[in-house]
């Protein structure tokens, strides 16, 4: 992919918006949940593109965006990469 790849902010707004209203098993905000994770990512080092991946790591899992959004996304294709890698298919597991 060539030009502008989204920055980790919009990414972040886009995560937000899209998980808006979701709450996890204990009742609080899932967006808690993502900036945790991404916050995690950030403090170990990881680079803008592993804090993006963090930040849509269950987007596609749990239906907030679409395996076809995630394709066009204006993303470079290792973030997407390691989104899909981290994504729970149909039939499997989770650990």
């Amino acid at each position: 992919m060539t030009g502008r790849h989204l920055s980790v902010s919009e990414v972040e707004a886009i995560a937000r918006a899209a998980h808006a209203g979701q709450t996890d098993k204990a009742g609080r905000p899932y967006v808690e949940h993502l900036a945790a994770v991404a916050e995690g990512v950030r403090a170990r080092g990881g680079d803008e593109g592993q804090i993006a991946a963090a930040w849509l790591h269950d987007a596609v899992e749990d239906d907030a965006l679409s395996a076809e959004w995630l394709a066009a996304a204006a993303l470079p294709q290792e973030v997407k990469d390691m989104v899909l890698a981290v994504t729970k298919r149909p039939g499997e597991e989770l650990s």
